[in-house]
């Protein structure tokens, strides 16, 4: 019965006055929005007061304080922002407990950088409406994002022309002026252009290489296509001959790495013989001899990497030059010799050479850092033998005469990076000397050999059923016979794929390295 007696008690007049002055201010504002738009009036906040709604309490009488409203519960009364607020007091008449004030709000701080892209762990994307994939072809057709390049595959007759236009290439590139870049020709009413463009050789053991752009216009669109030749030098081939002599036989030989003859060649296929081809073998002749045919071989067990008949011819240069336009080039890695002259490498890097006649002790000369020319003058002859350490070309215009084994301090074919190269070079011969002079036994060579007139084994009817082993390639006009003295085994250096001794002589003949086998469109008009 006491609650209900406590909140059946009448407010007093202070309590009338104010929900009265506050219907008639709140009617006010209404109005005052309805007559003059949603904007004339100033943005209103919210101010929360704690309104004590019991009547005065008796002197000695202690309140009740479920009749306070609490902060958090308090009733919310309209304010506006830029009319300064009436004090409680004013419109109470009596003190009432105020709020705390909030402090004022700061300034806003200025717009940061904006932030990187966060991951989707650390960010809610809100998701994105379709678009249709029309839509997304649209916006990706722009300026600055180009279609792909289209190729267009080379018609059967355009793909035969090139073909025989490479062939061509390959034989008379070697010929084509310095000045000249460009060629023209017609097929069919088309006209084809091409571009050639020399790769730069960054010393004198480099491979020279072209690139040409064959261009033709089709249908208002420019087309072009690429071509990339290497002129080979003689070091390209493990055997290269000119002219094979008719008494010789290709009987108990093994050859590794590709082999050309610009002539027939004669195979011994007989019940002792066990020729054996690992690289392709090319001639000029229409066919290969074959001798004592009843007991012939397979052809793919003797020809394993191939056999083609009735190519090209490759000249051999009428004189080798060492230095291209220079007949008296002179320098620290010039060494001239002008008589005849007995040379040993020294594995560390050096040569001793000496006079044949004596009348001069023995000298020695480091080998260049970079690359040394040992150079006789005419007539001159050079011996040779020992380990090489370094890069060198050794040149006679008559002959040169190996005496021992002459092999690399750097083994290639054991030693990752091996830099030691060596070439032996002549206008007419390099022989393998006596044998009491190499003395019995097996005989090593590391090098790449021309010998533009023959090359050849001294003493080779003596039997000594040894082998002759030559690590490189051996290019020469003719060769002599190496049986029973020795069966050979060449073995090709891979490195003369990429490079050759200083100086080393170049064919006449270029080979394709790549070819594109289409069109690509190069630009519309």
């Amino acid at each position: 019965m006491y609650a209900r007696e406590r909140f059946n008690m009448r407010p007093n007049r202070l309590t009338i006055a104010m929900g009265i002055s506050a219907a008639i201010h709140a009617t006010a504002f209404v109005v005052a929005d309805w007559m003059l738009g949603d904007d004339a009036l100033p943005s209103m906040t919210t101010t929360i007061l704690a309104v004590n709604l019991e009547p005065p309490v008796s002197e000695g009488e202690v309140p009740d304080e479920s009749r306070v409203v609490p902060l958090t519960d308090s009733l919310e009364v309209a304010e506006t922002t830029d009319q300064e607020a009436t004090p409680v007091e004013e419109q109470f008449g009596e003190a009432v407990e105020e709020p705390p004030e909030a402090p004022l709000a700061e300034e806003p701080p200025p717009a940061a950088e904006p932030l990187p892209v966060a991951s989707s762990a650390a960010f809610e994307i809100a998701e994105l409406p379709e678009v249709s994939a029309a839509r997304i072809d649209v916006l990706s057709s722009t300026e600055s994002v180009r279609p792909a390049p289209v190729d267009i595959a080379l018609k059967p007759e355009q793909e035969e022309m090139l073909s025989r236009k490479v062939s061509e290439w390959s034989e008379t590139l070697h010929e084509l002026p310095d000045d000249v870049s460009a060629l023209t020709w017609n097929d069919e009413g088309q006209e084809y252009h091409a571009r050639i463009t020399q790769l730069p050789v960054n010393n004198d053991m480099g491979i020279q290489r072209v690139v040409v752009e064959i261009s033709t216009k089709e249908d208002g669109k420019q087309l072009t296509s690429e071509v990339q030749m290497k002129r080979l030098a003689f070091s390209n081939y493990a055997q290269f001959v000119n002219e094979w002599d008719r008494n010789v036989l290709v009987h108990n030989d093994e050859l590794d790495g590709r082999f050309h003859s610009n002539s027939e060649i004669r195979v011994d296929i007989g019940r002792d013989a066990k020729p054996v081809f690992h690289g392709k073998v090319t001639t000029a002749s229409h066919g290969v001899e074959f001798l004592k045919r009843r007991d012939r071989k397979k052809r793919d067990e003797i020809f394993l990497g191939g056999l083609q008949t009735g190519v090209k011819s490759i000249r051999l240069p009428s004189r080798f030059l060492p230095f291209p336009g220079q007949t008296t080039a002179t320098g620290d890695n010039v060494h001239r010799l002008t008589e005849d002259t007995r040379i040993v490498f020294n594995a560390n890097g050096t040569y001793t050479w000496q006079p044949v006649d004596g009348e001069v002790p023995p000298q020695v000369t480091a080998i260049s850092p970079n690359t040394s020319y040992l150079v006789a003058t005419r007539y001159a002859r050079l011996y040779v033998k020992g380990t090489v350490n370094g890069k060198v070309l050794v040149y006679s215009p008559e002959r040169i005469v190996i005496e021992g084994n002459l092999v690399y301090a750097q083994d290639p074919e054991t030693t990752s990076g091996s830099d030691d190269y060596l070439g032996l070079v002549s206008d007419k011969n390099v022989e393998i000397a006596r044998t009491k002079v190499t003395g019995p036994g097996d005989l090593h060579v590391n090098a790449a050999i021309y010998a533009k007139r023959r090359f050849a084994v001294r003493e080779f009817r003596k039997r000594g059923d040894a082998v002759l082993h030559i690590y490189g390639s051996v290019s020469s006009g003719s060769v002599s016979a190496t049986e029973p003295r020795y069966s050979t085994r060449i073995r090709f250096d891979k490195r003369f794929e990429e490079m050759r001794p200083p100086g080393f002589p170049m064919t006449d003949r270029y080979e394709v390295e790549s070819m594109t086998t289409a069109w690509s469109v190069k630009s519309e008009e």
